[in-house]
């Protein structure tokens, strides 16, 4: 699964974020539906960074507008904390 995202920074100048993820069907199973998100929803994305330090990374989580928590972790551990981050909508 690929999400971009569009995200402003403090001049107000926007730009596109890419990042790659789990499968559909990780997500699926995780309980995203493809309802949940819609263009234009400023949601929360939890994410292993690049390593040659170009915006995006892969995602391992995220939290919707209505904050839904969609998150993957080790197998008998808790779900991590999602992020304090700014939300950038969706597109």
């Amino acid at each position: 699964m690929s999400l971009t995202l569009s995200t402003s920074d403090a001049k107000g100048e926007t730009h596109d974020v890419m990042f790659e993820g789990h499968s559909v069907n990780n997500f699926y199973r995780e309980g995203w539906r493809p309802s949940m998100l819609k263009v234009g929803d400023k949601i929360k994305v939890r994410f292993n960074p690049r390593k040659d330090g170009v915006d995006g990374g892969f995602v391992n989580g995220f939290v919707t507008a209505e904050g839904k928590e969609i998150a993957f972790r080790a197998p008998g551990q808790p779900l991590p904390v999602p992020p304090e981050a700014t939300a950038a909508p969706a597109k």
